[in-house]
């Protein structure tokens, strides 16, 4: 059985990744940390998420079959890296660059959505506690981050694509009121 901390799981996290996994997410940690080097940090924990094996099989797996059952584990390794791909955004957006902050933004929806896809298609009877919180904290990054990437398409003068990510939104929140 997985553990619950999918970063100590080696068949999902070797050893010399979860090193500078645990490096990234120190200094993420710190508050004295300067926005760039934050940046820089956010962008190296999403390059070694992405580059793992299990992640990239997941990925597959998903796409194939987005009601795929994926363990404790691998939700949280994934809502984690979708989660950082959206603070990534956020902070490149403070730094004033609306290019990778757009691109980091639709690839975090992109993954929340799928993984937000996969925890609902659960039966209920197998959805834990922990299971529980991981589809509202990946509802809530995922509501947080339309609603941002939207702002910036706006700030950008792009209402069209502004207007259709706030559509995307609202179709997500009346999907959700009516399961």
């Amino acid at each position: 059985m997985a553990s619950k901390n999918p970063y100590t799981d080696r068949q999902l996290v070797d050893e010399k990744s979860h090193k500078s996994l645990t490096l990234c997410r120190t200094v993420l940690k710190s508050p004295q940390t300067p926005q760039a080097t934050r940046v820089s940090c956010l962008a190296r924990f999403v390059a070694l998420l992405d580059a793992l094996p299990s992640v990239r099989a997941l990925d597959r797996q998903l796409r194939s079959n987005a009601t795929s059952h994926i363990s404790t584990s691998e939700c949280r390794l994934l809502l984690d890296r979708s989660i950082a791909y959206r603070d990534l955004a956020q902070a490149f957006h403070r730094l004033g660059d609306s290019c990778n902050s757009t691109y980091n933004y639709q690839r975090a929806t992109t993954l929340l959505q799928t993984l937000f896809s996969s925890i609902s298609a659960q039966e209920e009877s197998e959805i834990c506690a922990d299971r529980r919180e991981m589809a509202d904290t990946t509802q809530k990054a995922l509501m947080e981050a339309l609603c941002d990437w939207a702002e910036i398409e706006r700030t950008m003068g792009r209402n069209t694509i502004a207007k259709r990510i706030q559509d995307r939104a609202a179709r997500l929140t009346k999907s959700l009121a009516n399961s």
